[in-house]
């Protein structure tokens, strides 16, 4: 449940013109309402402003509230100990991820970039019968335009 002025002021033991100007300043994020009534979201009033501690005069201490309370507040506190051992996993399987991406990629720039050394260039091995076989074409096509005298 979110937070009004007056219920943050009361949650924390400041003034509610306290909470206002932290708002103002940007230090807490609130929702504003339509109707004006800033709503704030607990997490974010308490990662600023600490909770009101259970063992000042005029709040209930945590010993004396129920055995169902305390049972609840038992498992709740397991349960934060559970996704926080989660969210260590979580981030060190990450880790894992990107590490083995950031590789994955320097291979893939490494094959990307690689530039084989030129090979040089080599003139075509030469086939005297090929010579030989255009050198006699030459020859007789000259004959047969002499010996029947054909007009170029």
């Amino acid at each position: 449940m979110r937070h009004t002025l007056g219920t943050a002021a009361k949650a924390t033991g400041k003034s509610k013109s306290v909470i206002h100007r932290a708002i103002k300043t940007g230090l807490i994020s609130a929702y504003r309402r339509e109707d004006g009534v800033y709503e704030i979201d607990p997490a974010e009033l308490h990662r600023v402003f600490p909770a009101v501690r259970l063992d000042v005069p005029g709040t209930v201490p945590r010993g004396t509230v129920e055995p169902a309370q305390n049972r609840e507040v038992e498992l709740l506190e397991r349960e934060i100990k559970t996704l926080q051992d989660a969210l260590v996993d979580m981030r060190h399987r990450l880790d894992l991820e990107t590490q083995e991406r950031r590789e994955a990629q320097a291979k893939l720039t490494a094959l990307l970039s690689h530039q084989p050394q030129a090979q040089p260039i080599t003139s075509p091995a030469v086939r005297p019968a090929f010579w030989l076989a255009l050198a006699l074409a030459v020859i007789v096509a000259e004959f047969v335009i002499y010996s029947y005298r054909l007009p170029i």
